[in-house]
Parts: C-alpha cells; structure tokens; sequence
C-alpha cells in the first residue's frame, strides 16, 4: 500500500548520501566567519569551533535540527534531535565531505506561551513547575534572561538533582544574555564538546545572511504563502490533515514593533500592514537595511 505521506515527504535515512553528495551553492566563508564570530561570543567549547570552521570546506554539507529556546532546553526532545544530528554528521562525514551538525534556536519565535514553563521529574517522581512571566509576543532573542536567573536556579536546587550539573547550568545562564543565547549557551554547554554548533537566525554575526531571503520574499511576498496553501489543499485531497496553512493575505514575514512585539505582515493592494501601520516595499527594504 503506498504511503500517503511519500509525495510530501519524499526522502528517508536511505535517500540521505545522494542528497549530501548533490552540489550546493552557499555563502560558506561568510557563514563560516559568522558563526565562527557568533560561537566565540558564547564561549563555544573547541569542538564546536572547529566544527563551525569545516563549513569553508568546498564540499561540507549540514545535517539540521532545530528547536524553539525553551526554558532550560525545554523538553526532553531537544536532546534527542540535537543527538539524531551529530550521529548522522559523524556518520557521514569524511575528509572529502565533512558534515556538520547544526542546531538552529528559533529565535525569533514570539510564541513566549510555549518557552515560558518547565516541569522536572525528581529522583521520587515528584513534578517541579516553574512558569516565567514573560512579556507576550516578544521573540526569544530580544528577552534578556538577568531577571529569571535567579528564579531558575532556585528551581534547580529545589529539584536536588546532581549538584554539578546545576552548577554548570547556572554557569551557562550566568550574565547579560537574551533567552535564546541562554538556550544556546546550555545546548554547547553539554552538547558543544561533541561538536555541535547552533545557530541564531536572530545574532548580530549571523542576521545579514539572511537579507538576500528577505529581499526576495519582500519582491514577491504571496508566492511562499500560496505555495504553503496549494501543498495544504493536496494534502486534504490525499486524505491527510496539514499542520500548517497561511491565511488571507498572510506573508511569510514579521516585524518587531517598537512596543518589542512581532507582528505577522500581510499584503495588500501593493502594500504591507501589520495591523497598526502600512508599509510599501521601500519601507520594509530601507528597513532591512538599517537593521538585518
């Protein structure tokens, strides 16, 4: 019987050596420089530095994952995606074609609803719950951490878990760091001696990378949309039910407010609005511009 799923999902674990031998063009040594830069700034351990440098490398690939920067690494399945990616990168890599594994932190989500809470299980099963008040709408990278810390470690010996594992957590959220440089301080912390690297869409070092994606998306806003709402509409006609859709005149683009708030852009009559102001392409471009 044929998988329903497969013209969605076309590729599996056995599909994955043709695709990391297809040719990719990329940006490598300006990546490269930019995490380079961005890991040194978090105090990234060896392994994740000189996993960040193979990416000048002509033939390297990435393997990728990716999480929303929950609240001491949120749940559970952080680490195991961050896992699934360093053994598919060291199963694969080599000296012709090295691959490295990336961990993106979805900074720029502003869901704070699903990044606010955590709950961990003690050694007599008993449930710790902390929930942080955090300000509605904000992305991850703009929220600075400084006022939670001491909440959190509070929590952490409340848990009486392994006093130097709390040690080292609070170590990494220790200073003037946003939530998600915090996320991406612990996931070096116990994953980074390994050879992971992460990824902020949202750091200073990494954010003008994108520019070229946003000016294409700005040039022709409606055609990722409508390209998310046709595979929707097939996948309904498959019998499948899609986890994602885009509304009317819905773009693939957001804009912080100076309220700190990220607001969804849609487009009409040649035009953007968030729902407070409207925008024409220049606006966004010059935008972009001053600030990636």
């Amino acid at each position: 019987m044929p998988d329903p799923l497969h013209p969605f999902l076309p590729y599996d674990l056995q599909s994955l050596p043709d695709l990391l031998r297809t040719a990719r063009d990329a940006p490598r040594e300006a990546l490269r420089a930019g995490l380079v830069a961005y890991l040194q700034r978090l105090g990234a351990p060896k392994a994740s530095l000189e996993a960040a440098e193979q990416l000048a490398h002509p033939n390297s690939r990435v393997v990728v994952s990716g999480q929303q920067a929950g609240l001491l690494t949120g749940p559970a399945y952080t680490f195991y995606k961050a896992h699934a990616a360093l053994k598919l990168a060291r199963a694969y890599t080599s000296l012709e074609q090295p691959v490295v594994p990336v961990f993106w932190v979805a900074s720029q989500d502003h869901d704070t609803d699903e990044i606010r809470s955590v709950e961990l299980l003690d050694f007599e099963e008993r449930i710790h719950r902390l929930e942080l008040p955090l300000p509605p709408a904000h992305p991850a990278g703009r929220i600075p951490f400084a006022p939670y810390f001491a909440q959190v470690c509070n929590l952490l010996r409340s848990f009486n878990g392994y006093p130097e594992v709390r040690e080292r957590i609070c170590r990494a959220m220790l200073g003037n760091w946003s939530y998600s440089e915090v996320f991406a301080r612990l996931m070096l912390e116990f994953l980074g001696p390994y050879g992971l690297v992460v990824f902020d869409p949202m750091a200073k070092e990494l954010a003008p990378l994108f520019v070229p994606a946003l000016e294409r998306e700005i040039a022709n806003p409606l055609a990722s949309s409508e390209a998310i709402n046709r595979t929707a509409q097939a996948m309904k006609q498959a019998g499948l039910e899609p986890a994602l859709g885009r509304g009317e005149a819905a773009t693939n683009l957001f804009l912080e407010g100076s309220d700190g708030v990220r607001r969804l852009l849609r487009f009409r009559e040649g035009r953007f609005d968030d729902g407070l102001e409207r925008y024409s392409p220049a606006d966004l471009r010059a935008l972009l511009a001053h600030d990636p």
